[in-house]
């Protein structure tokens, strides 16, 4: 949605990371709180920051993790309304096209969301 809601470039996706620092209305406090909350999980996670994917498959899940995923989600409807609002009945209607195809995409064996190609917008 971000995207169709751009004047410049839609070559590429923005992250949701990206569209919640960058769109979102946050108080300083908040912000804050969502950029600890995404260190820590990613820091138990990330390969890269000695983390593992792992983690998401221990039962219980760790507090961070369960942070980590469900703070994005509770942010979700406030960017949904945030771009939809900027969004033309054309745009809309594309926007849905792409959104079904990423999701069935997404579902198809060997998916790899972390491809060079899932940053490339569909238009």
């Amino acid at each position: 949605m971000e995207l169709a809601t751009r004047t410049y470039s839609k070559r590429y996706v923005k992250g949701l990371s990206k569209c919640i620092e960058r769109d979102l209305a946050m108080t300083a406090s908040e912000k804050q709180q969502w950029v600890e909350c995404k260190g820590k999980g990613k820091r138990l996670f990330a390969p890269e920051l000695g983390g593992s994917y792992e983690v998401f498959n221990t039962r219980p899940l760790a507090e961070e993790i369960a942070l980590y995923c469900t703070q994005d989600v509770k942010l979700m409807p406030k960017l949904w309304k945030h771009y939809s609002n900027k969004l033309t009945p054309s745009w809309a209607r594309k926007v849905g096209i792409a959104t079904r195809g990423r999701i069935a995409l997404s579902q198809t064996p060997g998916y790899n969301g972390k491809g060079p190609n899932r940053a490339l917008g569909p238009w």
